[in-house]
């Protein structure tokens, strides 16, 4: 207690990449990463401050090394063969103070209140490793009287992920363990068919082989085994060299999987693979040699089997988990503008608008919009090259209310952000100084409901996680 620094922020990541030009035909990529995270995790508070009682502050550490490497060799002047293989490695721990207390509650009031006194723990050990093999064509190589571009590729994934959690309760340990390995096979393809000079149509297809098993220290084993598909066909239409237009259709999915918590249901344990159908309609324009450059995009999607994020209540805490709404959709609009009235200034805007709703869930949840879903954002800003070197920057970002979970009715207010920085370039240096939420402007970013105050009977209430107060930062880059 009467500690500052509980949820503080410490972070290292390091870069590194490299292109070796083997022969004139074959070139490797290769790209190394090093992340060392050692957050602290203390959130929440049972008066929604800054403040908090909590006697163990929890821990966000992540250390993961990865590597990745992409091969491109011209096998034929009629295509060639890219390789690209990546891993990663990591451990990652998180742990909080789950009653934010030191057992006894000290109300405003001046009274004591007497508490509970837990403590969660999740150690994890992460792997995963990706290879993607593809043969795509050159000009040489078009089929169909060389009208059409073709891709042809393969894609295997392994996954494995080991947890162990401490859930400590009143100085009672409570262990549990689970093993979770993933594996996906996939074949894909491509056509791109010029069907005149400036009509393109675009047919795609995805198989995927998709198989799961799921082990923990319960002696439950879950296992999944299926078969994948997805795809798209598009129309792209260049009205001269300044405008683009297309349409695309497009089924996606996302596999289902495992909620791996030993306090759920046998009901919630798993969730299904959810389909998706999308239909993209849109432009991308410039004027005025490119001093104005615009794109919009409108979309349309049908859900089914969507997954839904939710959590369980139980006595003082709560448990997340993926659930499955029976069909969902949405539609909306998406807008870039970039404006450059001289040569120093460049005026730009990111605009979002979304309408999205389940339409068969529960009857509670059927007809209204998913947690986290604003039906508006927007970021706004200008860059300024002030003198020769040195460039301004300012920007006002923001989105609009959304209900904080699937599981309650309780939603955020609607937040903008102000946000600047200056930037230094000489050579291959740049130095920027920024600052974010200038206003110091408090918001929530996340929200639940349930009952964990003693002052009041436990009785359900909102409780908040802050966004990031005003905060400044220094930024030293050097590009090779």
């Amino acid at each position: 207690m009467h500690r500052d620094d509980t949820n503080n922020i410490d972070e290292l990541t390091a870069k590194a990449a490299l292109r070796w030009l083997v022969t004139d035909d074959h070139t490797v990529d290769m790209h190394f990463m090093h992340v060392n995270v050692d957050n602290g995790y203390d959130a929440f508070s049972l008066e929604n401050s800054r403040t908090t009682q909590s006697d163990k502050p929890g821990k966000d550490t992540q250390k993961t090394n990865a590597f990745s490497i992409k091969s491109t060799y011209m096998l034929d002047p009629k295509f060639h063969l890219i390789t690209a293989l990546s891993h990663s490695n990591s451990k990652l721990l998180y742990s909080y103070d789950e009653d934010w207390t030191d057992g006894n509650y000290r109300a405003a009031d001046g009274n004591i209140y007497p508490s509970y006194d837990w403590f969660d723990q999740y150690q994890r050990k992460i792997t995963q490793t990706d290879i993607d093999m593809r043969v795509v064509s050159d000009e040489k190589g078009k089929i169909f009287n060389a009208t059409t571009d073709w891709t042809v590729g393969l894609y295997g994934k392994r996954y494995n992920e080991k947890l162990n959690r401490n859930h400590i309760k009143s100085g009672n340990d409570n262990l549990f363990a689970y093993d979770y390995k993933t594996e996906n096979k996939a074949i894909y393809g491509q056509l791109d068919t010029a069907l005149t000079d400036r009509l393109v149509l675009t047919t795609g297809l995805r198989v995927e082989k998709w198989k799961a098993d799921y082990s923990d220290s319960d002696n439950l084993a879950i296992n999944t085994d299926e078969v994948l598909s997805g795809g798209k066909i598009g129309l792209q239409y260049r009205d001269g060299a300044e405008r683009i237009y297309y349409m695309t259709l497009s089924k996606g999915y996302k596999p289902g999987g495992v909620n791996a918590d030993n306090t759920l249901p046998p009901s919630e344990r798993d969730y299904k693979t959810e389909t998706l159908w999308n239909l993209d309609l849109g432009y991308k324009a410039h004027y005025f040699d490119n001093k104005l450059i615009n794109s919009l995009n409108l979309f349309y999607g049908k859900r089914k089997d969507q997954q839904v994020k939710k959590y369980a209540v139980a006595t003082h805490s709560f448990t997340d988990y993926l659930d499955n709404a029976a069909k969902g959709s949405y539609y909306g609009l998406e807008s870039e503008l970039d404006y450059f009235p001289t040569d120093n200034l460049h005026l730009f805007s990111k605009i979002g608008l979304l309408h999205a709703k389940f339409d068969s869930y529960s009857p509670e949840l059927t007809g209204r919009a998913p947690a986290q879903s604003p039906k508006y954002q927007y970021d706004i800003g200008f860059d300024y090259n002030f003198m020769e070197n040195w460039t301004f920057r300012a920007d006002l970002e923001g989105r609009g209310s959304y209900y904080f979970s699937n599981t309650h009715d309780q939603k955020s207010k609607a937040y903008s952000l102000l946000n600047s920085s200056v930037s230094y370039i000489n050579g291959n240096w740049t130095a920027t100084l920024w600052g974010r939420n200038l206003t110091d402007k408090e918001y929530d970013v996340r929200g639940f409901y349930f009952g964990n105050n003693p002052a009041n009977g436990w009785a359900d209430e909102l409780y908040t996680q802050k966004g990031a107060p005003r905060t400044f930062g220094f930024t030293l880059s050097y590009d090779f």
